[in-house]
């Protein structure tokens, strides 16, 4: 098939395209409102997603929920859906992990809670602070 060929072939596919657009654009003459009609059901909006709270707040608001019992990480995935590897990200590894206390209940049972609202627990006794000479004074 040489150019000349192909050439005329896209004459006449554009040809019957030009008939198409001819014939819409005399619906559209006809009934200027059906143009919205048209886009409506060819390009449909989609459905907005509802905004998801964040994994942590899911985890913390099960647990407030339990109140101060304990719960496994595995009923925590149950009582939220998330997956364990997130339960167990945020349990052990995130920059949340602070929110959470924990126990073991067995050789193998690690049981965990949110830690009292506004108490700052230590892990160590803390080293008393001496005190130094006091500023402006010879």
């Amino acid at each position: 098939m040489d150019h000349v060929e192909q050439v005329a072939g896209l004459i006449k596919q554009y040809e019957g395209r030009a008939e198409k657009l001819r014939a819409i654009q005399a619906l559209l003459a006809d009934d200027p409102d059906l143009i919205e009609d048209l886009r409506r059901v060819l390009f449909p909006t989609p459905p907005l997603k509802p905004p998801t709270a964040p994994k942590i707040d899911i985890v913390t608001n099960f647990l407030r929920s339990k109140g101060k019992e304990w719960q496994t990480a595995g009923e925590i995935t149950e009582g939220t859906h998330l997956p364990r590897n997130t339960v167990n990200f945020l349990l052990f590894a995130s920059k949340h992990k602070g929110l959470f206390e924990s126990e073991m209940h067995g050789p193998k049972k690690k049981v965990w809670r949110l830690k009292d609202d506004g108490i700052i627990r230590l892990r160590k006794k803390p080293k008393p602070v001496q005190e130094q000479g006091k500023m402006g004074t010879a």
